[in-house]
């Protein structure tokens, strides 16, 4: 049988760029649909509803008043000449456009409404860091964006944008963006920089800004959710849902370090890693051979590896989704990201192949029905809130597209700047970036629950799972491997005396330079140290030391 013309076009795209054409047509595809249906009327209410999402977190917020769990921070580098007021006049001008960035919420009746402020203009407070050294300017960027995450919010008063401009020197500052998850999401920060981009720009050239005009606006959105999602029509909905979470899972219990405390604190590290182009290309022709995606691909991969963890066989996982089904929304900034609930199901000792399917299928029912939302299916199936773990699931996954790239505006380079919260809001949660570059990945983790060696031990299970699937998709999971070279010589050396028994990571009393080298052996491209924004793998670690050994003698 012949291709079609595009067929064949889209088999010479390299994979990254392969994916993000297939993730254009999807997105394309989602268009089409909402476009059909009628669109969100406008609303004359000055103090609309809150949404669903924002309903939640203004009742957790109010649960746990000092919590910074729904924090965001954002920033972006900004080098080269900088007009200040313009600045000024940028963010003002966005927020004027978008209401929900100068909104709280007041209680009425028991429930949040929103409280839409007038719009006038912003001053962007400056803190001068110019003495500070130019190599410790990103570790400064880091602190202080840190230190704003960490300052609660009150919701009641506002307001719940928090801009500040560092000046790190004569053409090098840095705008730390802190706003609370009721007003935003990570797609909103993304059009927050180009909306203030493109009107710096048009303001330094006298031109009027060329940005999409705002058919509604956040309000009108949560009102026509309050008003699409009556109780008799959420009733039908909930029908597939009755089905699929019927007799609903048990939480998934992972082995932890500690512990799990009465309430879940959110206090949470980062984990980064790399997916190895081989291995994604192997991936991808396993996906391509089972008609699945990458993103079943590898949560099939990660729900083995928590089945092998946990021992349990049905599980709940959830992955977020943009939310933005209308195309009235998509220039909108506000909270619109989601939450669809995933069941992972292991029963019968399933292939890798038959977990493709399982996965294949249970994803497309869900995504299907994502209109429920989050917020509705913890009403309807967890009446009793347990204060120790997040409703329904415990463990996120996602594959993202970076919401932020480097731009230009009138001569001032905008580069985003990745900012480690220090929150985790689930026990575990695993995300893998589609860059041109290939897979990255990271695992954010509650701190409370988990020491830094057991995610990095975790995240070698992953990758070598991932090995053992691509090289034998039709054995059982339960008898795919799961550990490492490294892993299996301290085994092995361990039986023959040659080291003290134990897990993975025992001390080893041999010197350094010794174990580093092993560790480049079986894992050289595994991160060995992180310090601020650099990494070294264990390879290069390897030929540093050599090096200095060389100078030493």
């Amino acid at each position: 049988m012949k291709q079609s013309a595009a067929a064949v076009q889209l088999d010479r795209l390299s994979p990254a760029k392969r994916r993000l054409f297939q993730i254009m047509l999807e997105k394309e595809r989602v268009r089409k649909k909402a476009a059909a249906r009628s669109t969100l009327p406008t609303q004359s209410d000055a103090t609309p509803p809150a949404s669903f999402a924002q309903e939640r977190l203004w009742f957790l917020q109010r649960l746990l008043p000092d919590s910074c769990a729904y924090n965001i921070p954002a920033a972006v580098r900004l080098q080269g000449e900088l007009d200040r007021p313009t600045l000024d006049k940028s963010l003002s001008q966005v927020v004027e456009r978008h209401q929900t960035l100068r909104s709280h919420f007041a209680e009425v009746g028991g429930r949040p409404v929103q409280v839409v402020e007038p719009a006038g203009a912003l001053e962007i407070p400056l803190l001068d860091l110019a003495e500070v050294p130019q190599r410790d300017r990103q570790t400064v960027i880091q602190q202080h964006a840190q230190s704003q995450n960490k300052t609660p919010y009150d919701l009641a008063t506002g307001p719940l944008l928090r801009p500040l401009l560092l000046r790190l020197g004569i053409d090098d500052h840095a705008l730390l963006l802190n706003m609370h998850h009721t007003v935003t999401d990570g797609l909103s920060i993304g059009l927050l920089v180009r909306e203030m981009a493109e009107i710096y720009a048009a303001m330094d050239e006298g031109r009027t800004p060329e940005l999409p005009e705002l058919a509604v606006q956040y309000g009108d959105y949560a009102a026509w959710q309050r008003a699409e999602l009556t109780p008799q029509i959420l009733e039908d909905r909930l029908a597939y849902w009755r089905e699929t979470l019927a007799e609903s899972p048990p939480a998934l219990e992972l082995p932890t370090d500690r512990p799990r405390p009465p309430v879940q604190g959110a206090v949470g590290a980062r984990h980064f890693f790399r997916i190895g182009s081989q291995l994604e290309a192997r991936l991808g022709v396993l996906a391509a051979r089972c008609q699945t995606t990458t993103f079943v691909t590898f949560l099939a991969a990660l729900n083995v590896v928590l089945h092998r963890y946990s021992g349990q066989n049905d599980f709940l996982v959830g992955t977020p989704i943009s939310g933005r089904g209308k195309p009235e929304l998509e220039p909108l900034i506000g909270l619109f990201i989601d939450t669809v609930v995933l069941r992972a199901d292991l029963e019968h000792h399933p292939t890798f192949l038959d977990l493709l399917s399982r996965t294949r299928e249970s994803t497309k029912g869900a995504l299907g029905h994502q209109d429920v939302g989050f917020d509705n299916l913890v009403d309807a199936f967890q009446k009793d809130r347990d204060l120790s773990r997040h409703p329904l699931f415990q463990v996120v996954f996602s594959l993202q597209v970076a919401p932020m790239q480097p731009m230009t505006s009138a001569g001032l380079e905008m580069t985003p700047i990745d900012v480690d919260s220090g929150t985790a809001r689930f026990d575990l949660e695993l995300v893998l970036w589609d860059l041109e570059s290939g897979l990255a990945g990271l695992l954010e983790y509650n701190t409370e629950l988990f020491d830094p060696a057991s995610m990095v031990r975790f995240e070698h299970h992953y990758q070598q799972l991932l090995r053992s699937a691509a090289e034998q998709p039709e054995v059982p999971v339960d008898q795919l491997s799961l550990v490492t070279p490294a892993e299996q010589y301290e085994i092995l050396a361990a039986g023959r005396g040659e080291m003290p028994q134990g897990q993975h990571g025992t001390v080893d009393d041999r010197p350094i330079q010794d174990q580093i080298a092993l560790h480049a052996g079986a894992r050289g491209d595994a991160i060995a140290i992180i310090d601020g924004s650099q990494q070294w793998t264990f390879a290069i670690l390897e030929q540093r030391v050599a090096r200095l050994a060389r100078q030493l003698n």
